[in-house]
């Protein structure tokens, strides 16, 4: 099971550098242009918010509504990435006996 951790890890480290990097790219793009109108953005961003909502359907339309809003994702994204750096930083900086 070693293999799957040591892929977790990586692949979580990958995604992080993924999501800084082109999060801020796009926010200075659309700060400097504006949101963009391509139709191909416009339907992965229109997919991105519906099926969310459409898998928790069966709690409700004030889930659906919440799950729309991704704010449920985006945080669990963050707190994810978060755990994992500092889990990383902590494992080569700090003694196993000291963390906490």
């Amino acid at each position: 099971m070693t293999w799957h951790s040591i892929t977790t890890m990586i692949l979580g480290l990958i995604g992080a550098a993924y999501i800084l990097g082109w999060g801020s790219t796009q926010l200075v793009v659309a700060a400097k242009h504006g949101f963009s109108r391509h139709p191909l953005f416009l339907v992965l961003f229109s997919f991105w918010i519906i099926y969310p909502a459409l898998r928790v359907r069966n709690l409700g339309w004030k889930a659906m509504l919440v799950e729309a809003a991704l704010i449920p994702e985006l945080v669990y994204t963050v707190v994810r990435t978060y755990w994992l750096v500092s889990s990383i930083v902590k494992s080569y900086v700090t003694r196993v006996s000291a963390w906490k």
